[in-house]
């Protein structure tokens, strides 16, 4: 049985932590308040990426670019 709770708390990833939030700008604002600019979270088996600064998705928003056909 315990193995069975196990998978699921897995499959959740921080979906019960984002409902303790209240809300997703709540959860990541106290994501980024403990991690930093640069955090990632789990949103049910998706794992994703969250960058608070402006500067810093500066510098990386190439990676979400899209290719140009």
């Amino acid at each position: 049985m315990a193995d069975i709770f196990q998978l699921i708390v897995d499959r959740l990833g921080n979906l019960p932590d984002l409902k303790a939030a209240g809300s997703l700008h709540e959860f990541l604002s106290n994501l980024h308040g403990r991690f930093g600019d640069l955090a990632s979270f789990w949103f049910g088996e998706l794992l994703c990426i969250s960058v608070a600064s402006s500067k810093l998705f500066k510098e990386v928003q190439v990676l979400f670019d899209r290719p140009r056909m």
